[in-house]
């Protein structure tokens, strides 16, 4: 295959993990690792009053105050989760939060009732660095990727969130920290094995203290993911999948059995690959992260008279990511900082069907290359007071052949262009004012301009109040914007360059207490609002982004949190409830199913009303950890009227059904993981999880519905993992 940069071969493999295994030997030292206090260990009051650098704020606050509905995932969640997956491990722990599937590019996943193909609504960040591939599919190099071990942390920004970051961040930010040796030399080694859910996956980290000052961290980490078998994990159609192809029928209620299908699959088995290295001296960092996978998929799925067919065969798409950057933090006075950041980007993605030749039949690629520069400058002259300022400025390249295809231009119009470039700038600031200690404000925003958009504003205001140190009061106030993505603002520029790209829109309102009813106790619950003009691309008629409609949602969210000495208990519920919906009235035909997502009826189509989640940890000796989760969700109303809707269009085009067999798919649907964790306290550490058990039960109530579709659902497999921890 020519695209030869994703492919390694055995040797390239047995290479890269020598070449880890001599550097681990020159990095470790046979001193253990410094005892570090767990977040299990803080007070609730403790955790309260820590003063944080939020991904929700540019100047630091305390965590209670900060003006947003955050969850933090710690290393040690992470951990003692026994996840398999990013999406798996946002999915256990953050409310409102769900994944459908997606039959492009796996799992989508979304929050507070807004989700969509790409996951092109939320941003993923990296030390502060946006993940997301401008031209498509949204941060596949960090969703898809089942490495977590470089991950310190994880704080999950639920609304929007482009007042900080820049558009993108329609329904929330997913803000990753990294790892680093913080002045203690060690040595991490984990190897996982998964059944059912096929996987083996290899992670070594490396620590090293370099003096009082400096210090450099290094990862790599490998995963062959096989995913789960059509036994294992059944795909199940109710009705027909298609509007206008009444050959496109399936039996209702039948589990598809393909024999090709395997749950997030990477192409050919090819594993995947993920390396990251960080340096720090003083208030210098400096890091590198390289990422290389790929993922399988299929479409065309056909079920005619209980025989298999296959139109197109299997997709797959394969990536490559390389990261790199480096900031410093000058102390200009002693109440002003400049904070100076630079990072370079390259992401190549190819597009193809696999067993196919990589011509313009059947393959599209594209290689992404971004530099990004940002200034920000931070004052605070006493406890009154706190300012912050800076510029953004990107310059993107688009459009070069990775080395995949041939001269021969495409059909897909990924690659109908020569390369070209954009530039981004933003603009951004915000102030806080502690006015006294009960009453804190905040007001910030930001503006930015693509090459082909006009100015695009995102403001926020907050006012927090804290009548004591155990009751906190919020009232947020976001807006925030996305662009479409850059391959079709550049079609659209191409057809007619006077035109500026529509820009997708959000406005939030949001209401939060927080409280601590007891030491060992705290609750919180959100209120909240929005509006949501969305858009969609109309590529075979206009080719240009044009409004879809308009939706207008409530929703309540409501945490419990118990911690004691032995026990762990956080849960939530969230209910999600669309007001009303106006589609808009100029839409092509092909933005029908960009609709679909919104809302029919008075639901919103792919989402559940209800989400109800529970996790628990009990430590019963000290060398012993038992975990479990259980996550819920009811209530399809939406995606019900859809199916009904779709139902009548197919009796008017004279296409009859004698069963359409949807009652299942609108149905609740839960998952329930147990783990025990056995820590010999020498640097040994023994796992066994299990996932997604009442599956054993029946298939159906392990099921995603799938994303945009009638009635159709994938279940997701009952499985097994064992994890070896080594740590010095």
């Amino acid at each position: 295959m020519r695209y030869g940069f994703l492919r390694m071969d055995r040797w390239t493999h047995i290479t890269t993990l020598q070449v880890a295994a001599f550097v681990g030997l020159l990095l470790v030292h046979t001193a253990p690792v410094a005892g570090q206090q767990s977040v299990y260990d803080l007070t609730l009051q403790e955790l309260s009053r820590l003063r944080i650098s939020s991904g929700a704020t540019l100047t630091k606050t305390e965590a209670r105050k900060v003006p947003a509905s955050v969850t933090t995932i710690t290393r040690t969640m992470i951990s003692e989760s026994g996840a398999r997956s990013l999406d798996e491990l946002l999915d256990v722990y953050v409310p409102n939060f769900t994944r459908l599937r997606q039959g492009a590019t796996g799992p989508d996943f979304g929050m507070r009732g807004i989700i969509h193909s790409r996951d092109n609504k939320t941003l993923m960040i990296v030390n502060g660095r946006i993940m997301n591939h401008r031209a498509l599919f949204g941060a596949i190099s960090e969703r898809f990727l089942p490495l977590l071990g470089d991950i310190e942390s994880i704080e999950v920004v639920r609304g929007p969130g482009s007042a900080v970051y820049g558009p993108g961040a329609i329904n929330g930010v997913i803000n990753i920290r990294t790892r680093v040796a913080e002045g203690v030399t060690s040595f991490e080694a984990d190897l996982s094995r998964g059944f059912a859910e096929s996987y083996t996956l290899g992670e070594m980290r490396l620590a090293r203290a370099l003096g009082t000052k400096a210090d450099v961290s290094v990862y790599y980490g490998i995963d062959g993911y096989r995913g789960a078998s059509p036994a294992d994990a059944p795909l199940v159609f109710s009705r027909t999948r298609s509007l206008n192809d009444s050959t496109d029928l399936f039996i209702a209620g039948v589990p598809v059995d393909t024999g090709i299908i395997h749950d997030n699959r990477a192409m050919e088995d090819r594993a995947h690959h993920k390396a990251h290295m960080q340096l720090r001296y003083g208030d210098t960092q400096a890091w590198a992260r390289f990422v290389q996978g790929s993922t399988q998929y299929l479409m065309n799925r056909g079920l005619i008279e209980g025989r298999q067919t296959f139109e197109g065969s299997s997709v797959a798409l394969q990536y490559r990511q390389l990261t790199l950057q480096a900031q410093h933090v000058l102390a200009l006075a002693q109440t002003l900082d400049l904070h100076l950041r630079a990072s370079y980007d390259t992401h190549d993605v190819l597009r193809q069907h696999p067993g196919k030749p990589v011509d313009r039949d059947y393959a599209s690629a594209m290689r992404e290359r971004e530099i990004n520069l940002r200034q920000m400058v931070s004052w605070s002259p006493h406890a009154y007071h706190s300012l912050a300022v800076g510029v953004d400025y990107s310059r993107e390249w688009f459009g070069e052949d990775p080395g995949a295809l041939t001269d021969d231009p495409a059909h897909d119009y990924t690659t109908n262009f020569k390369p070209w470039t954009t530039n981004t700038i933003g603009v951004l600031g915000e102030y806080q004012w502690n006015a006294s200690a009960n009453w804190t404000a905040f007001l910030g925003g930001r503006a930015d301009r693509h090459t082909f958009t006009k100015w695009m504003y995102s403001p926020k205001a907050a006012v927090v109040f804290s009548p004591t140190d155990r009751y906190t009061a919020k009232l947020l106030y976001n807006q925030s914007v996305r662009k479409s993505e850059d391959i079709e603002l550049k079609a659209q520029s191409d057809a007619d360059p006077a035109t500026d790209g529509d820009t997708e829109k959000i406005k939030s309102l949001e209401f939060r207490h927080e409280g601590q009813i007891r030491e060992d106790v705290s609750v919180s619950v959100a209120a909240l609002w929005h509006r949501f003009d969305s858009i969609g691309y109309a590529g075979e008629e206009v080719r240009r982004t044009q409004p879809i409609g308009r939706s207008h949602v409530a929703g309540l969210e409501v945490e419990l949190d118990y911690r004691s000495i032995s026990h762990t208990i956080a849960g939530s519920y969230a209910f999600t409830k669309l007001l009303d919906y106006q589609l808009a009235d100029e839409r092509s035909l092909s933005q029908r199913e960009s609709s679909a997502p919104y809302g029919y009826g008075n639901d919103l189509h792919n989402w559940p009303r209800h989400v109800g989640k529970l996790t628990w940890r009990w430590r019963p000796a000290r060398m012993l950890t038992a975990v479990s989760s259980l996550r819920l969700f009811w209530g399809y109303q939406g995606a019900q009227n859809y199916a009904e809707y779709n139902n009548e269009v197919l009796q008017q085009n004279g296409i009859s059904r004698t069963d359409d067999g949807r009652t299942e798919a609108f149905q609740g649907s839960a998952f329930l993981n147990i783990g025990t964790i056995y820590d010999t306290g020498r640097g040994v550490q023994l796992s066994l999880h299990t996932y997604n058990i009442l599956g054993w039960l029946h298939y159906g109530l392990n099921k995603r519905n799938f994303f945009g579709r009638m009635a159709g659902y994938r279940s997701e497999a009952p499985a097994l993992s064992v994890r070896l921890g080594l740590g010095l």
